[in-house]
């Protein structure tokens, strides 16, 4: 299961997840690794809130590659948690990270702008 998420990044110390993608993750505060170039971070993957997101370390992950408002980040997810949707702390999360540099066109701004309005492609 793999599923994209762009969204229009706006600074904070934690992204978000779209509800609508809930679904495909487990329901435990678990480790996730952000790939992105030739590095990595270590982030937490917050799925035992309501408002799952990636806190502790998304920060970081911010700062080092310099996002600012406006810039867009492509998840992919390459491996959920062992024991899928409800782990209790199985495993880790594994996201392929794009990042889009501003100066989007208005079709991909328009939607996407929020987590809750995320452009979401899910392949089974």
């Amino acid at each position: 299961m793999q599923f994209t998420q762009l969204n229009v990044v706006a600074y904070s110390c934690a992204q978000e997840i779209p509800s609508r993608l809930h679904s495909h993750l487990p329901g435990s505060r678990i480790p996730a690794v952000l790939l992105f170039g030739n590095q990595s971070w270590a982030v937490t993957y917050c799925g035992e809130l309501k408002c799952k997101k990636l806190g502790p370390g998304w920060g970081d992950f911010v700062v080092a590659n310099r996002l600012r408002i406006g810039d867009a980040c492509v998840f992919e997810l390459i491996t959920p948690a062992a024991g899928g949707t409800g782990s209790e702390g199985d495993g880790k999360v594994v996201f392929r990270v794009q990042v889009l540099r501003g100066d989007l066109p208005e079709e991909i701004t328009s939607r996407g702008a929020t987590s809750q309005d995320p452009i979401v492609i899910v392949d089974n």
